[in-house]
């Protein structure tokens, strides 16, 4: 019953095949096996080049502050940001490249189910275009050092639910606030600037001389233990999560789902609306 036409899962799997539509598109006239064993060699491939990376991260990693802890900022920080500027390319795309959407709100289902089959659509290719190249370093790292690696999978998850509710909130806003004609060019200039920023942001940390580096990194692992209030530990929830924490993945995971179910309830009319 939960895979009947119409229903949550149905319209999820309909816009998953729309999506594998548009990726192998990007393949031109290969047969699908010439693309699934161009697909497994990548995969095998991504795999052996993170064993060097591994080697190499792991002994910082293995710290319990200073780079330890500023590694794992940046980490998130620009994980976060990549999939806010996709998810918010992708609910522009949702609502200007209309696609079937017409055809579904013209139909007698619920909107916010449409909307909320679009927003899980949508979830999932920020994720995908972070994980197929973290995840691989994931594997290899519980492999040669411990199995909290493997703490990155709810981690992402999490960050890539609240992503996309704030990055399909600013798509909407954007549409109502400027107007249809202009809100493509501000969602675009508006994502560019999100990844940027953090990408930026990034290097300038990795220039800085070492000892600022430790002392910042303390100065943030410091924020985080010491940081009892709720939104301290909101904030700091994604760091621990990819060290394995379960209380941190759990909280991730609990408001990463909140803001995206809170998002599919308050903004599902207005999205359909656009």
């Amino acid at each position: 019953m939960i895979r009947a036409p119409g229903s949550f899962l149905w319209l999820l799997a309909h816009d998953m095949r729309n999506s594998r539509r548009r990726f192998m598109a990007l393949f031109g006239t290969l047969s699908a096996r010439s693309i699934m064993l161009l697909l497994i060699a990548g995969v095998i491939g991504l795999h052996l080049a993170a064993w060097p990376v591994v080697l190499a991260v792991t002994p910082l990693m293995q710290g319990e502050g200073g780079n330890a802890s500023l590694a794992l900022v940046v980490l998130v920080a620009c994980t976060a940001s990549w999939m806010t500027a996709q998810s918010l390319f992708g609910a522009t795309r949702a609502l200007f490249d209309r696609g079937d959407l017409d055809l579904l709100l013209a139909s007698p289902l619920p909107a916010r189910r449409i909307f909320a089959a679009k927003a899980a659509s949508i979830a999932m290719e920020p994720f995908s275009s972070v994980a197929i190249l973290t995840l691989p370093i994931v594997h290899v790292a519980a492999i040669l050092d411990r199995p909290a690696w493997l703490g990155a999978y709810p981690a992402l998850i999490g960050i890539a639910l609240a992503a996309t509710a704030i990055g399909v909130s600013t798509a909407i806003g954007l549409f109502f606030l400027v107007g249809p004609r202009r809100a493509r060019t501000y969602a675009q200039l508006t994502g560019a600037a999100i990844g940027g920023a953090f990408v930026l942001a990034a290097q300038i940390a990795a220039m800085l001389p070492a000892p600022l580096q430790t002392a910042l990194g303390e100065w943030l692992d410091g924020v985080g233990l010491a940081g009892s209030r709720l939104a301290t530990g909101i904030l700091w929830a994604p760091v621990e999560a990819f060290r394995g924490d379960a209380r941190a993945i759990l909280v991730l995971l609990t408001v990463g789902t909140a803001l995206f179910a809170g998002t599919v309830v308050a903004l599902g009319a207005r999205f359909c609306a656009a």
